[in-house]
Formats: structure tokens, sequence, C-alpha cells
């Protein structure tokens, strides 16, 4: 993988994790100038170094609270670009984009910490690697996960239920 290839996955990371692409953007470039001042050689898979580094980088941003939210991110940020052989079908992405902002909403009433950690299994990191960017032991991100998941639904369930606001 180039620089640029990491960076574009580092950035795509921490856009999930933050949701605000700006926040994404300062994350990725920090972690990107923390990977480079490591000089040569010294990190062996900058790849799963960038991920632990921007995720760590997203988690205290989230603690921190100082962040705002944009409109959740949409398929055309999170890859480099959306190809489609017929068009969409417009009640189909009026669906999804609701669906989205709701998964959003939920998120966003989640702990830092439970929003990080499913966020990254969502991704399909190993036990190991979420435990090891949430700064936990690997045998408790079980456990994290079923709470995490827990809340997740509850807060869904609050958000998809809440009326519309006019």
């Amino acid at each position: 993988m180039d620089l640029q290839d990491l960076y574009t996955a580092t950035f795509r990371r921490a856009l999930l994790l933050l949701g605000n692409r700006h926040e994404a953007e300062d994350a990725a470039q920090e972690a990107v100038t923390r990977l480079l001042g490591q000089g040569k050689g010294t990190v062996t898979n900058p790849g799963a170094w960038l991920r632990q580094v921007v995720s760590r980088l997203a988690y205290d941003a989230l603690r921190r609270g100082q962040r705002t939210v944009d409109l959740p991110p949409s398929d055309e940020q999170l890859t480099d670009a959306a190809i489609h052989e017929s068009p969409p079908d417009p009640a189909q992405v009026m669906v999804e984009q609701e669906q989205a902002r709701l998964v959003r909403l939920a998120l966003d009433r989640l702990s830092p910490r439970d929003r990080l950690i499913l966020l990254l299994r969502a991704e399909e990191l190993s036990y190991k690697e979420i435990a090891e960017a949430a700064g936990c032991r690997p045998g408790s991100v079980g456990t994290l996960l079923v709470r995490a998941e827990r809340r997740f639904k509850e807060q869904y369930e609050l958000v998809a239920n809440a009326p519309a606001r006019r």
C-alpha cells in the first residue's frame, strides 16, 4: 500500500468513527503525520498502526465531546467512487438515508467507548485489535460488545419511535 492508500483507509475509519468530515480529515492527517515521524522501518505494519492511532484519536475526540455532527456519511464519502449500472430507486435511497440517519443518531447517544467498540466490530476487527483501540483487555471485548449492542438497540428504538420534529 502506498501512502495515499493508507491515508484513504485511515480517513474512512475516522469518518465512520466521528461522523464529521472535517474532524475525520484532522484525525487522519494527525495519524499519518505521526507515522511519518516514526522513521523508516520502525513500524512493521503501517496499516494496522494507523488503524490503532486513528481509532485512539477518534476515541479521544468523542470522549472530549468537542465535536459537531454532520449528516451521516454517504456511500460516496466512504468509497472512492459510487458506480451504479442503473439509476437507484429514489424510494429505496430515501429509506436507506433515513436508516443511516437513525443509526447515526443512535450511535451519537452512546458513550464514546460503546460507539468505538461497535464501529470497530462492524469493520470486522479482531477482539485483540478492538481491545488495543479501546484500551481494554481482549477478554473483556465480548462482554463490552454485548452491552454496547443492547444500549444501541435501546437508543435506536428511542430515535426511531420519536415523534417527527416540525
